[in-house]
């Protein structure tokens, strides 16, 4: 009896996308080709094989040389400074937390364009 060969029935781009999105995954990913650094294999064999950059590979494994497990684990990224002070802040929460009927709006979902109009207001 012959095995049948295995088949998904998606478009390969959106397993693609959801796994770079998986912080797990992507960690598993550095952690398996620093691995197989030490094992031989070359930074071009397997930029090839997780579609990454041959800087990629290099950095991962300089940071493992120098920082060891700790340093292919992600690390959080700062990001762009909020423009709301505090209190607008705290007050969006509240408001998005409740029907944007009871802030006077028509509509019974939050839009980004109604989010927009009430922090203009507050």
């Amino acid at each position: 009896m012959s095995k049948q060969r295995l088949s998904v029935h998606t478009d390969v781009s959106i397993l693609k996308s959801h796994l770079r999105k998986d912080e797990k995954f992507s960690q598993g990913v550095r952690f398996y080709a620093v691995y197989q650094i030490a094992k031989g294999r070359s930074a071009g064999e397997l930029e090839k094989l997780y579609n990454v950059s041959h800087n990629s590979v290099c950095n991962w494994v300089h940071r493992y040389n120098s920082e060891g497990l700790q340093g292919l684990i992600d690390r959080p990224r700062v990001g762009r400074p909020s423009r709301l002070t505090q209190d607008q802040q705290e007050a969006l929460r509240q408001a998005v937390s409740s029907s944007p009927q009871k802030q006077g709006y028509s509509s019974g979902t939050w839009t980004g364009a109604m989010l927009i109009l009430y922090i203009e207001k507050t």
